[in-house]
């Protein structure tokens, strides 16, 4: 039987656990799959890491949109707006069509985003989120450089940049090995959680072998946050178990 002194110290776990979780600033998690071989699993991980099933927006670029069409600053599904931010090699966020469209790679089904080797900037600040995963295809990653280590190419983030709504920016840092290859289905998929900050905008700034990259089957949202009301009454409540465990000593 579950006693009244076991009742006040799980209550006072829970409040003080909770409240100092929320309390935490999360630093961005980044799932990348090494391989289109691990895509299913490395998605499976973020999606659970999120706590979802799916994305609360899916933008896969199969509906409502033409082979050839530029995209750039079109308001998208979910408030997206993709941003063409620099365009000097060629200006606009085009989607297109075809087997092997991008150096001998496909899209994921019919149609995908492709760009330039400049930096393309996933504006989310109509509906900031705290999420977001995607398909990168014939990609050399994400600014920075590649330098080939054994048998195998490796590239190191340094360029692209996440800006968050309390105005704080986070540069990407991680490895990206085993760059996405050429060749027919070879999507890698791409996974970001920012916990409890709430995302502005994506700056990717990358490249590919043929100066075009490809972004397929973008998903995104924000999980429920609560808001300070529900820091402080869990905080409230964590004080109120070490007021009653007192209060049941001396008694």
């Amino acid at each position: 039987m579950t006693t009244r002194k076991q009742l006040i110290r799980s209550s006072l776990a829970v409040g003080l656990l909770a409240a100092s979780a929320l309390s935490a600033s999360a630093a961005p998690l980044i799932f990348n799959s090494t391989s289109s071989a691990n895509n299913a699993s490395t998605r499976a991980a973020w999606l659970s890491t999120v706590g979802i099933t799916s994305g609360a927006t899916l933008i896969d670029f199969e509906s409502g949109f033409t082979n050839g069409q530029d995209i750039a600053g079109q308001s998208l599904a979910g408030g997206l707006v993709v941003r063409d931010l620099v365009g000097d090699l060629t200006p606009g966020a085009f989607v297109r069509s075809g087997t092997g469209v991008v150096g001998g790679s496909n899209p994921i089904d019919s149609f995908a985003l492709t760009h330039d080797n400049d930096t393309l900037r996933l504006d989310f600040s109509a509906a900031p989120i705290n999420y977001l995963g995607f398909f990168d295809i014939d990609q050399t990653g994400f600014g920075g450089f590649d330098q080939v280590i054994g048998s195998r190419r490796y590239t190191f983030v340094e360029n692209s940049i996440i800006t968050f709504m309390d105005g704080s920016t986070y540069q990407f840092g991680a490895l990206d090995s085993n760059c996405t290859g050429t060749h027919l289905n070879s999507a890698e998929f791409y996974g970001l959680y920012f916990g409890k900050k709430t995302v502005k905008w994506v700056d990717l700034d990358t490249g590919g072998g043929d100066n075009i990259w490809v972004l397929d089957n973008l998903e995104f949202g924000r999980t429920a946050l609560p808001d300070a009301g529900s820091t402080f009454a869990l905080f409230g409540l964590g004080l109120l178990g070490i007021g009653a465990v007192r209060r049941f000593r001396k008694a």
